[in-house]
């Protein structure tokens, strides 16, 4: 290899074709051995050197033979990245920070759930790659990264986790919920109640979050007719979404079957309902097991107590079409559920004789 502008040029772009790398990391991270690699350089922004750059640049890792031009300013201290077909080398020795073991298992969406399951019972490569739906190769990969970062160990043609890949299988596990949760609450957060916020982080992924589509309006009606189906008790602040179609007719078979119910909503709801529906309203209003009250001051949202589950009602201000419903067993949020509903209870009233009669 000879010196000259010529060589930094190669070195930025694709440097150097030689036959060392970095032993497994379990080892001395400067010594290096032979096995087919291919490096580029990078700069500490991340960014791959200028290639029009004409000075001979020299990685923060030394390579034996590495030739350097006398005089000239030593420029790079960023890092060098290895690509190798080597089978026990990590993707990327860039850092050794907790975002690189969280950014490869992010880069491709077979990774955490390959580890999960290796969590759950020991598994061989053949049924990591059907569940997963990969190739062999990209799995065999995917598998020596995890060994590689002690995630994993092999127990004869299985693989089995270890106590941190099991730990670090929770962790991304509990991480995703949260996010696919974040994304459903995101377009619906303003109307909330502030409990929901206010819950501990950890505690969103035991929330089932229902929002109306575009093609499918009524997702959130369908989701609280799933839950009305299975219900002892019903006591709902605002239960529009327990008068739509098609959750309506399943109401009155509920009351029909005895189950208990109580209604709290602003007066000219009510009064929709008793027009739009007379025969039936007449029907209900009939039972001792379905009361239905009034109340002129409710927060924009529902709040419904169906036995030990909490449904949270979502309208839209102009149309009252309901947008999403939140449902949740989780302790906090039925104590504040149950308050809410007491709160308005208490001062909620029967509706007048002379409306039923107009």
């Amino acid at each position: 290899m000879t010196d000259g502008p010529g060589l930094a040029n190669s070195l930025a772009w694709v440097c150097l074709d030689v036959r060392y790398q970095l032993r497994s990391h379990a080892g001395p991270r400067d010594t290096w051995r032979p096995q087919h690699s291919s490096y580029e350089l990078f700069d500490t922004a991340g960014s791959r050197v200028n290639e029009s750059d004409d000075e001979l640049v020299e990685p923060s890792r030394s390579i034996p033979n590495y030739p350097r031009r006398t005089g000239s300013p030593n420029r790079f201290c960023g890092t060098l990245r290895t690509s190798t077909m080597g089978p026990d080398i990590r993707e990327d020795r860039t850092t050794d920070s907790p975002i690189d073991d969280i950014a490869y298992l992010a880069r491709s969406e077979h990774r955490t759930p390959a580890l999960v399951a290796l969590t759950d019972r020991p598994r061989t490569r053949s049924e990591l790659c059907e569940e997963a739906g990969v190739s062999s190769s990209t799995m065999r990969r995917t598998l020596n990264e995890f060994e590689a970062r002690r995630w994993i160990r092999k127990d004869g043609h299985q693989y089995v986790a270890t106590p941190p890949g099991e730990a670090i299988a929770s962790v991304m596990e509990d991480a995703i919920d949260r996010v696919e949760t974040e994304r459903e609450l995101r377009d619906v957060w303003h109307w909330l109640p502030d409990v929901v916020g206010e819950l501990p982080t950890e505690t969103w992924s035991e929330l089932t979050v229902t929002v109306a589509d575009p093609e499918l309006p009524y997702r959130p009606v369908n989701r609280f007719e799933s839950l009305l189906e299975r219900t002892t008790t019903l006591r709902f602040v605002r239960p529009e979404v327990a008068l739509m179609d098609p959750c309506l007719d399943l109401l009155s078979e509920r009351v029909d079957s005895g189950v208990d119910v109580t209604l709290i909503d602003r007066p000219n709801c009510h009064l929709y309902f008793l027009t739009t529906y007379p025969e039936r309203s007449s029907e209900l209003m009939q039972r001792t097991n379905f009361t239905v009250l009034q109340h002129d001051e409710l927060p924009p949202y529902g709040t419904g107590l169906l036995d030990d589950r909490v449904v949270i009602s979502c309208y839209e201000q102009d149309s009252g079409m309901a947008q999403a419903v939140i449902d949740t067993d989780v302790p906090a949020v039925r104590s504040w559920a149950q308050s809410v509903y007491e709160r308005y209870r208490s001062d909620a009233r029967p509706i007048e004789p002379r409306q039923l009669v107009d």
